[in-house]
C-alpha cells in the first residue's frame, strides 16, 4: 500500500477516488480486468483525473457584456430595412398584418408589392426606370 502511496503523492484526493472509482469499474481504457493496476499504472490515471479536475476549476472567460448603443435592436432592425427599401415606392403606411392581407384580396396592391411588418410599411413593386 505504501507504493500506491508514494506514487500518488501531492496529487488531492478527489483525484485518487475517482480514478480509483473508474478502475473498479473497469472503465480506464487498457486495464487489466485480471489483476490490480501497478502502483506507476494507477498514478498516470490520477494524474490524468487531476488535470481534469484542473482544467474544469480554471476559470472561464466572463459573460459577453452588452452595451446598448443609443437605438434598441429593434430599431436598428427598422432602420436596416428603411435602408433596404428605400428605392422602393411607399404605397400605404401604418399597416397591420390583417389590413395587407384585407388589401391584398381586395386586389389594392399591384404584383410585387411588399410588406415589411416591422416597419408596417407596403412598398409598392420596383419602378420600370429604377430596374435599367
Amino acid at each position: 500500500m505504501s507504493a500506491y502511496e508514494l506514487a500518488v503523492d501531492g496529487l488531492s484526493p478527489q483525484a485518487i477516488i475517482e480514478a480509483a472509482q473508474r478502475f473498479i469499474a473497469g472503465t480506464v481504457e487498457g486495464q487489466s480486468m485480471d489483476f490490480a493496476p501497478a502502483p506507476p499504472r494507477f498514478a498516470q490515471e490520477v494524474r490524468s483525473r487531476q488535470e481534469l479536475i484542473d482544467l474544469k476549476a480554471k476559470p472561464r472567460l466572463p459573460a459577453p457584456r452588452y452595451f446598448p448603443g443609443p437605438l434598441a435592436p429593434f430599431q436598428v432592425r427598422q432602420q436596416k430595412r428603411l435602408a433596404e427599401n428605400a428605392h422602393l415606392p411607399v404605397l400605404y403606411e401604418g399597416q397591420s398584418s390583417d389590413q395587407w392581407r384585407k388589401l391584398s384580396a381586395e386586389k389594392k396592391v399591384p404584383v410585387g408589392a411588399k410588406f415589411v411588418a416591422s416597419l408596417g410599411i407596403v412598398y409598392g413593386p420596383q419602378s420600370k426606370q429604377q430596374e435599367s
